[in-house]
């Protein structure tokens, strides 16, 4: 489905039974593909989107801003692909990838309030491509494992890391607590 111009904001966490999981905001389940353009994911407790197993969301023009916890989440074998999205001021990370997610001409600026960066990869491929990361807390990029999988292409990174690290980092486990202190 394409959903244009939507709103997520002030949402509680709801513990999925079956699960047992914390859900705020968006969760796209195995095989879902939706496209969201303009949408604003805003003042949501915990992680806004969380995309998983299978799915292959699209993301255009979107905003996620001053959540609680990380914007984005990408675990599973899911595959988002986010073009000229702005991340700013999470609470964590803008973006926190453990599976394949491309970035194109996204702007990660201010995140970390409390902890974290522009942006953690704990494992699978990741794509920057005409990306800015800039005031973000401890790091832009933080990697538990930089590897052939990591792509950066013309990416600007400036005035990241206020003592704590810098335009790129290499974290313990990617939990938050090594995330921080391994910039």
């Amino acid at each position: 489905p394409l959903i244009l111009r939507c709103t997520v904001t002030k949402g509680k966490k709801v513990r999925e039974q079956a699960t047992q999981r914390s859900v705020a905001g968006l969760l796209c389940e195995e095989g879902e593909t939706p496209i969201l353009k303009s949408c604003l994911f805003t003042q949501v407790e915990g992680t806004r989107v969380i995309c998983e197993a299978e799915s292959a969301p699209q993301f255009e023009s979107c905003v996620f801003s001053n959540n609680a916890g990380e914007g984005l989440v990408v675990y599973g074998s899911s595959k988002p692909l986010l073009r000229k999205c702005l991340f700013v001021s999470n609470r964590l990370d803008g973006a926190f990838t453990y599976s394949r997610v491309s970035f194109v001409d996204c702007t990660f600026r201010s995140n970390g309030l409390q902890e974290g960066g522009g942006i953690t990869q704990s494992g699978g491929d990741l794509y920057l491509g005409n990306c800015l990361f800039a005031f973000n807390l401890s790091y832009a990029i933080n990697s538990t494992s930089w590897s052939d999988s990591t792509f950066l292409e013309h990416c600007t990174i400036s005035a990241n890391g206020q003592g704590a690290g810098g335009a790129c980092g290499r974290g313990g486990r990617g939990d938050r607590s090594s995330r921080r202190r391994d910039t």
